[in-house]
């Protein structure tokens, strides 16, 4: 099963953010692209959102940056 989705990340805190669906049996694992601002191809940032850990449910995120507003797409791979 993969799934995807857009998050905005708001702090250098680590936050849980929820999959679309959770996955029946188990996340095999989660990686992140940053967005690009709108109307650019530049993304707000270069560093992706690190994962912390994740579950069939959710997963936890951070950037090492702490400027507020940035988006990422999170990709995950289970069943």
């Amino acid at each position: 099963m993969e799934q995807w989705g857009t998050y905005e990340i708001t702090s250098g805190n680590w936050k849980e953010y929820s999959f679309p669906i959770a996955f029946p049996n188990a996340c095999y694992g989660v990686v992140t692209t940053p967005v690009p601002n709108a109307g650019t191809s530049s993304a707000a940032s270069s560093v992706p959102a690190t994962i912390a850990s994740y579950t069939k449910t959710s997963f936890f995120a951070a950037l090492s940056d702490t400027t507020a507003g940035w988006r990422f797409v999170a990709f995950a791979l289970g069943e």
